[in-house]
């Protein structure tokens, strides 16, 4: 469907978009799109897709669409509207204020506003850092008041995002009959990262307008319960506190069979942080299942719990440093290094342990030949044959991780990925924990 610009002002620019639905959309641009005001607006792809009617009202600057303009823009936008009953605001942080603003002039009958402002003005309510920065463009009297506000109101708001919540709060007290908050929880400001997609704009739009069963709180709740980057970052949240509890979510048959997932699959960090996490508070049951099923996605690209399959389990022992990533080998830079032996990255290959009591030996696999690590001449290089001069000390610890120890010193990791072989200590970060399925 072609967009047409109907008004091309100093502010503000109007766009409209015919599709075949039998209601309309009036959607406003956030802040930062500025410089896109007159190519696109928000909701523009996911309303082509889906055929549905669409006006996109975007700014030049970052005013809070607060213009002389906008009576003009709104003069034309009813032009429009008028052949349509039900009429649908929508809106994000800046945009979501414009929706709000100007939803009685443009006679909507419902809005769904993500993380509003009330104002920008410091003196109609507290300001974030962020939102502070647009002080020059606040104006007395820019505040939502009862008479900007027309048909029903949802407003999405982190909780946990203080800021956004008294906004929200004060948006409500201004028609608590027509406005309904609800949470999204984990979002912080950036809440339309986690309801963004083509598939989600349908469901949404289609609640507002009245086409399906299931009311916009629900829809919105469920995309969010269901949205990969916000699962990923629920579960990064918790695989320290509650690593038992997240790794028995994670491993679910209900939770594999999730839509897009992938990107909590694909997220190495929370994986080997929830490993390492099962691994110190006992949990080596779920811990091995855990590392099987990221096996099975490296390997197969199906993410199960199949820790009763003995025939998949990789014979293997890693290493996993305090900081929680695996301990690798670089040939090219013959040095220890940063690995994840399930999604290789540059040369590094993972190290493998063969331990007795109080002595091991680490290697690499090498073009499908197992070689050792040795230190010599201060460095640790590659041998051919496991000899005495490859043997490393082990001394153990109490929570069951191990310090490694040769005549260079103590091998320990650093936050940044780089590693060290030569510590003459055995500090906490310098503990090392088996991973072994």
């Amino acid at each position: 469907m072609t967009s047409l610009i109907l008004f091309n002002g100093e502010d503000i620019v109007l766009h409209f978009q015919k599709g075949i639905s039998d209601f309309i959309i009036v959607t406003f641009e956030s802040v930062n799109k500025e410089g896109e005001a007159e190519s696109g607006f928000f909701g523009k792809k996911p309303a082509n897709k889906n055929g549905y009617n669409i006006i996109g009202i975007t700014s030049k600057k970052p005013n809070w669409y607060l213009s002389s303009e906008m009576e003009t823009a709104l003069s034309l936008c009813s032009n429009i509207t008028r052949d349509y009953s039900i009429i649908i605001c929508f809106g994000y942080s800046m945009g979501a204020y414009g929706s709000i603003k100007y939803s009685r002039s443009i006679g909507a009958t419902s809005t769904l506003a993500l993380a509003p402002q009330y104002s920008i003005l410091s003196s109609d309510c507290p300001l974030n850092d962020f939102l502070s920065g647009f002080s020059a463009f606040a104006q007395p009297g820019m505040a939502i008041t009862s008479a900007d506000i027309g048909g029903r109101i949802y407003i999405a708001h982190d909780p946990c995002e203080y800021v956004d919540t008294v906004h929200a709060n004060l948006i409500a007290a201004q028609a608590e009959h027509a406005v309904h908050l609800f949470p999204f929880f984990g979002a912080g400001h950036q809440i339309i990262d986690y309801v963004k997609g083509s598939e989600n704009f349908q469901k949404m739009m289609l609640s507002l307008a009245g086409k399906t069963k299931t009311d916009i709180v629900n829809v919105v709740s469920l995309i969010r319960r269901r949205q990969g980057s916000y699962l990923s970052k629920l579960f990064g949240a918790s695989c320290q506190k509650h690593p038992y509890l997240t790794a028995k979510a994670l491993l679910s048959k209900t939770f594999t069979e999730i839509d897009s997932v992938d990107e909590i699959y694909t997220n190495r960090t929370m994986q080997s942080a929830l490993t390492g996490a099962l691994l110190r508070q006992g949990y080596l049951f779920e811990a091995s299942a855990l590392i099987i099923s990221n096996y099975l996605y490296a390997r197969e690209g199906r993410y199960d719990n199949a820790f009763s399959d003995r025939d998949i389990r990789p014979s293997i022992h890693w290493m996993l440093t305090y900081h929680d990533w695996y301990l690798g080998y670089s040939v090219k830079n013959k040095a220890f290094a940063r690995c994840d032996p399930f999604c290789p990255q540059g040369d590094a290959l993972p190290v493998v342990i063969e331990q007795s009591a109080q002595t091991a030996y680490l290697m690499i696999d090498l073009l499908g030949r197992p070689t050792y690590l040795a230190p010599r001449s201060g460095r640790i290089v590659l041998i051919g044959n496991r000899s005495e001069e490859a043997q490393f000390e082990v001394v153990r610890h109490h929570e069951g991780t191990i310090f490694l120890r040769s005549p260079l010193g103590v091998i320990g990791a650093r936050p940044d990925g780089s590693v060290y072989a030569d510590s003459p200590n055995m500090m906490d970060w310098e503990k090392m924990l088996i991973v072994s399925p």
